[in-house]
């Protein structure tokens, strides 16, 4: 794969491929800590990661989408399929859980190298090593990559299809990238409204060189692919469910995290909460309301909890994305390894974590403002401004669905979309300090 680092300096590559090589062989060494003894994968604090290992083997010994431990099993929609998938074929070929944190890391260092290669295109070289350096060399980034959770697969595509719509711009990348956008939704549902950010992306790249029938015939085209994914998924659960979606995550979510999250900063209890909730909903427990049976119901309530209080979660939302922004990848990586702050800890370093995790929280404050200043600069760039106002409204749209819980995991998504106007920006502010020095230095 380092054919695809020719452009960048030999030191470069060596510094890019040694990173990813002593992070596979630290996961090797630490193999018997990393991997969780009851399900046999690189599981984290159970939860999502562990859900995921369940669906996976359930799907490739019994060919059924369940989180059931035994049989009879019971059929799951709060999961989508696209993860599980992925999981359970790649076991169905190579029977070593380990392949899917090798995959993974590949799909890093491709994510990273798919955002050097729409950087190189306008910026300097110099530029685009650094934000390709950025994403590559994140804590969470090399983290998750190693870790059986899904957001490593979505950013890999999510980026693959924003660089076949901006750089190929024909009828065989929109299929392919709407055929991947369609598995990206079912690796995660947040995908769902990312769609019609990009269509109205590229209806606003092409209105220009294209008359509106052929437009029209792309995105017909671009949306009947996407369709083509996600359908048989909706109509299994609405055979089984009664509900024709991709999952039931979306009401569950806003309400039993999101809302219930900024009724307990109000200082509520949160069993009483729930408590109320339920029985509105008629459901018998927090588990059983993740059902699509339930969602009407539960997105119901929701609305009623927002239009209630729209102001004040208004408040809270935002504030919820600025942390999304703002937040420490390493803090969340040493709190999802315990071994870190106890070895730190042994030799008396504990004040380490806390102190670099505020360097970082600094650096995301000055990426943050760089890519919050990138729609003024490049106004004028006329073929460059819609890779960067492309990027910012799904950066801006990942921030948004994340709402008031902003754990720096969710914030992958969006971090090749927050470097790229980065560093936009830092090249237009670096060359008109550098051109104000000249044109000063001169004597008169």
């Amino acid at each position: 794969m380092l054919f695809l680092l020719a452009p960048i300096p030999k030191k470069t590559q060596l510094i890019i491929g040694g990173i990813y090589f002593a992070t596979f062989i630290l996961f090797l060494l630490f193999e018997k800590s990393w991997i969780d003894t009851l399900y046999g994968f690189p599981v984290h604090n159970g939860g999502d990661s562990a859900g995921y290992v369940l669906l996976a083997q359930n799907l490739l010994e019994h060919g059924t989408f369940s989180y059931s431990q035994k049989v009879p099993l019971v059929l799951e929609a709060l999961r989508s399929p696209g993860y599980p998938l992925f999981i359970s074929s790649v076991l169905a070929v190579f029977r070593l859980p380990e392949i899917i944190s090798v995959l993974q890391l590949i799909f890093s260092f491709l994510t990273g190298w798919l955002v050097y290669d729409l950087l190189k295109e306008r910026l300097d070289n110099s530029w685009s090593i650094l934000g390709a350096s950025l994403f590559w060399f994140n804590p969470t980034v090399l983290f998750y990559s190693i870790t059986a959770l899904s957001d490593v697969l979505f950013v890999f595509l999510e980026v693959l299809i924003f660089w076949l719509l901006w750089k190929k711009r024909n009828t065989t990348s929109y299929v392919l990238s709407s055929f991947l956008l369609g598995f990206a939704i079912l690796v995660r549902p947040a995908g769902s409204y990312l769609g019609f950010i990009l269509l109205v992306w590229v209806c606003i790249l092409l209105y220009k060189d294209v008359v509106l029938k052929t437009l029209l015939k792309k995105i017909l085209l671009m949306t009947l692919t996407v369709l083509c994914v996600v359908t048989p998924w909706m109509y299994r659960n609405y055979v089984n469910f009664g509900r024709f979606e991709i999952s039931s995550v979306g009401p569950y979510t806003l309400l039993f995290f999101s809302m219930e999250a900024f009724r307990e900063s109000k200082g509520e209890s949160r069993e009483e909460i729930e408590k109320a909730w339920l029985t509105e909903i008629g459901a018998p427990s927090r588990e059983l309301v993740s059902s699509p049976t339930y969602s009407e119901k539960t997105m119901r309530v929701f609305k009623r909890e927002l239009f209630s209080n729209i102001y004040p979660y208004s408040l809270f939302q935002a504030k919820g994305m600025v942390q999304f922004f703002l937040g420490s990848g390493l803090s969340d990586v040493s709190n999802n390894t315990g071994s870190t702050k106890t070895f730190l800890a042994h030799y008396k370093l504990g004040f380490v974590i806390p102190l670099l995790s505020w360097v970082e929280r600094i650096f995301m404050l000055c990426l943050f403002i760089l890519f919050i200043t990138s729609s003024l600069f490049v106004c004028k760039d006329k073929k460059y401004r819609m890779l960067v106002f492309g990027s910012v409204a799904i950066a801006l749209y990942m921030a948004a669905i994340v709402g008031p819980i902003p754990n720096p995991r969710y914030r992958l998504a969006a971090l090749p979309f927050i470097i790229i106007p980065a560093m936009y920006s830092l090249q237009h502010i670096s060359k008109k300090r550098i051109a104000y020095i000249k044109n000063n230095s001169i004597p008169k």
